[in-house]
């Protein structure tokens, strides 16, 4: 064979195992693709609710008659007083007017709710009420209702529960008022509260052989938030 043909048969051998490695090469070194029949795995994404924004409606309990009147923090449940189920008693304008206008419960055991339109606080229990409340009972030298009506202090929780539901309300104020200036000073300053219980000011250490000079006021304010979630406490 002339040496120019061994010459170029050398070169076609050379650059056939060149092209065969790199071939190789790239076999080895490139990645595999995914099987044709592999599909993306998809995560699902659940979107947060979106909280509402919309103010919750205040329960409205409409003004009706006084069932049950409760003061936890001085051991105070009307029940006791009056049976279980038994409304308070109701102060009426024949008994106002028999009375010269003046609550006078009728023993030392009753608690009242004055209706009497003519009194100086005669409205009904209700969250929508526009007049106030008031009840009414006696202290005493020995058991009574109201004996410690004195102790409550401002932020003290009250229940007052009535025909059409159970209202949550906390004290506002508590004062003695000279039972001279009562009338005048319940009229005056009525409507600085939701409601008052009222009775003869008498605390622990009052001489027990001396009548009372004051009466108690003590206000109740509602407490809309407590009705809302049906707790008082």
């Amino acid at each position: 064979m002339p040496k120019w043909a061994n010459a170029l048969l050398g070169v076609i051998l050379v650059v056939g195992l060149t092209t065969l490695g790199l071939g190789i090469s790239s076999v080895l070194t490139s990645p595999s693709a995914p099987p044709l029949d592999t599909e993306p795995v998809r995560q699902e994404v659940t979107a947060a609710p979106i909280p509402s924004t919309a103010p919750e409606e205040d329960v409205v309990i409409p003004v009706s008659a006084t069932v049950r009147l409760e003061m936890p923090t001085i051991a105070f449940d009307s029940y006791d007083f009056t049976g279980q189920g038994v409304a308070l008693d109701e102060w009426t304008q024949e008994e106002d007017d028999a009375q010269n206008g003046t609550v006078r419960p009728p023993d030392k055991m009753s608690i009242v709710q004055s209706t009497a339109s003519e009194s100086e606080c005669y409205g009904q229990v209700g969250t929508d009420s526009t007049e106030p409340f008031c009840i009414y009972a006696h202290s005493w030298v020995t058991r009574a209702p109201f004996n410690h009506l004195w102790e409550l202090k401002v932020g003290d929780p009250v229940a007052v529960t009535t025909l059409a539901g159970r209202i949550c309300m906390t004290v506002s104020q508590s004062l003695p008022v000279p039972k001279g200036d009562f009338d005048d000073v319940l009229l005056a300053i009525k409507y600085q509260a939701d409601g008052w219980a009222v009775t003869c000011d008498r605390d622990k250490d009052y001489p027990k052989d001396q009548a009372t000079v004051d009466n108690r006021l003590v206000g109740f304010q509602i407490d809309q938030q407590a009705t809302n979630a049906g707790t008082c406490w």
